[in-house]
């Protein structure tokens, strides 16, 4: 039913897109929306309710990400404040339905929109909330380093969508050439012992 929706689900990572100006702050930014950047979220109160049911029928025993549902009404309802110079200026969100577009935008803004995007660690002391672009984050009084969720890197928009592709390919590229330079090391291996053969260096006797 879901899939034959006027306004399908989407997960909220697929909704927000870094603008080209901050890609900067890109890694910072997955890095403070976590596991929520993986929520789904539905256009209305019928594609919640069945979504919330095919998230009960799920077993508890299955491994993955965390499972997480948008309510699109408490999410457009959430505090929006969108404080000068947070992370929620450095996005935008993509082309979607209007209901699925405001409950992802009242969450992303709820999430983003008081972490200040620190220049330094630093600076960190004259805000309550916020994170500087290498992950050192603040929600007064703590200080903690955040580290990406690894296989989970360039997960925010098409842009990411693009890195995760090239990540991808270099990675694969990589093993292939490793795997390449191992090939070639064996069969200069095994043509010095084949040479060694036919010199004799094999034979037992004594000269």
């Amino acid at each position: 039913r879901l899939a034959s929706s006027p306004t399908p689900p989407e997960q909220l990572c697929r909704l927000i897109e870094v603008k080209p100006d901050a890609e900067d702050w890109r890694n910072a930014t997955e890095l403070v929306l976590g596991r929520n950047r993986f929520a789904i979220v539905v256009g209305s109160p019928e594609d919640y309710r069945t979504a919330l049911e095919i998230l009960r029928k799920r077993s508890p025993a299955e491994r993955g990400v965390d499972e997480s549902l948008v309510h699109p009404r408490e999410a457009a309802e959430l505090s929006a404040e969108v404080r000068k110079n947070s992370l929620a200026e450095k996005i935008e969100l993509a082309q979607a339905p209007e209901n699925i577009r405001r409950a992802a935008e009242g969450f992303a803004k709820h999430l983003l929109g008081r972490v200040i995007a620190a220049e330094r660690a630093e600076d960190l002391d004259l805000c309550d909330r916020g994170i500087t672009r290498d992950g050192i984050y603040k929600q007064a009084p703590i200080r903690r380093r955040l580290r990406q969720m690894s296989g989970f890197e360039f997960t925010l928009g098409t842009e990411g969508l693009k890195r995760l592709r090239e990540s991808l390919t270099r990675e694969q590229q990589g093993l292939m050439a490793d795997r390449a330079n191992k090939q070639v090391l064996m069969d200069s291996v095994n043509a010095w012992l084949d040479g060694g053969k036919q010199g004799g260096l094999s034979d037992p006797r004594l000269p």
